[in-house]
């Protein structure tokens, strides 16, 4: 069961990918006749499911770790700042076309932050040295990334 709850966050930092997509696809989809979860909540819902789910996977992850006193998952915090971003990003039009990219390499970002974490300070016990790593490792995936 702890390894389901450890997965739920980065689950929902994946379903914002596929938001991300429909929500960037909204209006060619309601001329289709397709039926999505953006259409049906509209343009505010669906940056609302959005923001959502990203915040939600990191208070997933946080919440994970309290309950089984595991200090490692609020390592994923290290991804918040992309998350805001994200939120930010997907309101301007101009980079509406890229975002559930942007949303892809962020959730590997948070992925491997939460692993990562989880490995490195597996307890209630803290580690400069485990969170260190886990920094260099998201700030060279985001380099990298981009």
């Amino acid at each position: 069961l702890e390894v389901i709850v450890f997965t739920v966050p980065t689950t929902l930092y994946v379903v914002s990918i596929l938001q991300a997509n429909n929500y960037r696809d909204m209006e060619a989809d309601q001329h289709s006749g397709a039926r999505t979860l953006a259409i049906l909540l509209g343009p505010r819902g669906s940056l609302a499911y959005y923001g959502l789910l990203l915040y939600s996977a990191h208070a997933g992850a946080v919440a994970a770790g309290y309950w089984y006193n595991c200090l490692g998952a609020t390592a994923s915090l290290l991804v918040l700042p992309q998350s805001i971003w994200l939120c930010l990003r997907i309101q301007n039009q101009a980079t509406l076309r890229t975002q559930d990219e942007e949303t892809a390499k962020s959730a590997m970002m948070f992925g491997v932050a939460l692993a990562l974490g989880i490995m490195t300070m597996p307890g209630t016990e803290f580690s400069m040295h485990g969170l260190g790593a886990t920094a260099l490792v998201v700030v060279v995936l985001k380099l990298f990334a981009d």
